[in-house]
């Protein structure tokens, strides 16, 4: 577990194992136009970009669901995200394949052309709908970007309170493996938390997600610990406080040790309710 934990820490806050199927040059930033949401475009590869009407499509898109989150929670967003459709497959440790990621250095969702077809929305003629109302409104999209945004909106969140970037690789180094394991616990349970917020579903949530125990751990997968377990850690203090909740979890990150998760994380959520008034 130890071992495990170590190697899916690093994957998950450095971006993931990238399996690159195609090459990509580096980026170049265009704005674009955003009905209220303040622009800083969509990321474009240089010239001949195979994707870039795929990128729109999901700028679009994203800046719904972004309007949803915000109607929804009355957290604002500061900037709008970067966006990039590529062809890559997100592979975390033993974790199952992701169809988006962000990168808190570049403040970009990255989604992999592989996993979503993002043409079929833009040659589909028999829809009523614009191409990306349409894909704005398909649950699969939303879930994946909605989390996503929840990674984006915590680290702007850490921004704007002066703490600067939620994840930095310097900082990451020096963590423990009890840092590291409440590190992603708090962070995919946030996402979870935005991922499931306009989509609730019977998700099994628990905090027997969490090992009560070393051994125990060696039997409970990272997608268990960190997205089942992180949600349940976090969700009360969502629920009930909102984004002085969400502020809360960035001042003061868990710290979960593998000899004793569960009851980390037990008490960890207790402090959070009992500072925050219940």
């Amino acid at each position: 577990m130890l071992l495990r934990v170590l190697f899916i820490t690093a994957t998950l806050l450095l971006g993931g194992i990238y399996v690159a199927i195609g090459s990509s040059p580096e980026p170049v930033v265009n704005l674009s136009e955003n009905k209220g949401i303040p622009a800083h475009g969509f990321i474009s590869r240089v010239e001949q970009n195979k994707y870039i009407e795929e990128e729109a499509l999901v700028l679009k898109a994203m800046m719904l669901r972004i309007r949803a989150l915000q109607e929804k929670t009355g957290i604002m967003f500061s900037r709008t995200p970067l966006i990039r459709v590529h062809d890559v497959v997100f592979v975390y440790g033993d974790a199952m394949p992701r169809v988006a990621r962000y990168d808190f250095a570049t403040g970009t969702i990255a989604f992999s052309a592989s996993d979503f077809d993002f043409r079929g929305f833009i040659e589909n003629e028999s829809s009523e709908k614009l191409d990306f109302e349409a894909l704005a409104e398909d649950k699969k999209f939303q879930m994946s970007m909605d989390h996503e945004l929840g990674h984006a909106l915590t680290d702007q969140v850490s921004r704007r309170i002066g703490i600067g970037p939620l994840f930095r690789e310097w900082e990451f180094e020096k963590f423990s493996i009890a840092q590291n394991i409440g590190y992603n616990a708090r962070n995919e349970g946030i996402g979870e938390w935005f991922k499931h917020l306009l989509n609730p579903t019977e998700t099994w949530i628990s905090k027997d997600a969490f090992p009560t125990n070393y051994e125990e751990s060696r039997r409970y997968s990272n997608d268990m610990i960190f997205y089942s377990g992180g949600h349940w850690m976090v969700r009360d203090i969502l629920d009930r406080h909102g984004e002085e909740g969400l502020i809360w979890l960035v001042m003061h990150p868990p710290s979960l040790d593998e000899k004793k998760m569960r009851a980390d994380a037990v008490a960890y959520r207790a402090r959070a309710l009992i500072a925050l008034g219940g």
